[in-house]
């Protein structure tokens, strides 16, 4: 294809390199062989409706990222890479070098935990950790989960569920007092912090959660369609989410609500 070098179009070009990465990532993806085991619990996606979880594991829907999206994850590693680490590197490293704080970026978790007798794994990656004393074996670590936001920014008054979720499970697996959920607004770089205790019966129910997941799915039940049905029970979190809008999913939930066990007819 010939390119037009009279006229120069970022947005279709940032789209295009996005989609060309993504198709180079599925491959190398491809390539490795790699499984999802249904024991590996993703902190980042733990606090969604159980049966959109269901469906990404299965790999349902493995186009369902637009070009739209792609731009948002885009600019959110921007700010999580370019932002958000190197202003909290230097901030802790060099203006306060003497307080002995490394600022880890993108730890990886794998953590396992026994739930009821199943071990099930905790997988992912902590945006940045507080390392006070680092070498130290009994030294603190303080999880930082980014969130870069757009307009919805200024109407934001507490942290959503999810992102609770995900910071919650950080707590539990990497036994952390505290930690702090960060949101940035992607345009005019203003944040907005809340601080996260350790809550060990919030920590316990969601471990209970991720077991239901991994029964449902060594079981194959597909589970009801908890985000629709909750929220029109009138559950404060789904309602307010509204997450079903633009789930790739939601046209078959709307007409299968209920639990759909192994080889169960359909409506679709």
């Amino acid at each position: 294809m010939l390119l037009d070098l009279f006229n120069l179009d970022f947005d279709s070009i940032l789209k295009e390199v996005l989609n060309h990465q993504k198709d180079e990532s599925n491959k190398k993806h491809l390539k490795s062989k790699y499984q999802r085991k249904i024991n590996f619990v993703y902190p980042s996606s733990l606090g969604l409706c159980l049966r959109k979880q269901y469906f990404d594991s299965a790999k349902m829907n493995e186009n369902s990222v637009d070009d739209n999206s792609l731009v948002i994850f885009y600019y959110g590693n921007v700010i999580h890479d370019d932002v958000v680490h190197p202003i909290l590197k230097y901030y802790f490293e060099k203006i306060y070098a003497d307080q002995v704080i490394e600022v880890r970026p993108e730890e990886k978790l794998k953590v396992p935990v026994k739930v009821d007798g199943i071990e099930l794994i905790f997988r992912g990656k902590i945006d940045n950790v507080l390392v006070v004393d680092p070498e130290e074996p009994e030294r603190l670590e303080i999880p930082i989960e980014v969130k870069s936001i757009g307009n919805k920014f200024y109407a934001l008054n507490e942290p959503d569920m999810p992102h609770q979720v995900q910071l919650m499970c950080y707590l539990g697996a990497n036994r952390a007092p505290y930690g702090f959920l960060l949101y940035v607004h992607k345009a005019t770089l203003e944040s907005k912090v809340y601080k996260m205790d350790f809550n060990p019966k919030m920590y316990a129910e969601l471990l209970q959660r991720a077991k239901l997941l991994y029964e449902r799915q060594r079981d194959g039940v597909i589970p009801y369609a908890e985000a629709i049905v909750e929220a029109e029970k009138g559950d404060y979190w789904f309602k307010k989410g509204n997450y079903c809008t633009n789930c790739v999913y939601s046209s078959f939930c709307f007409k299968n609500k209920e639990e759909i066990k192994s080889g169960g007819d359909d409506n679709d």
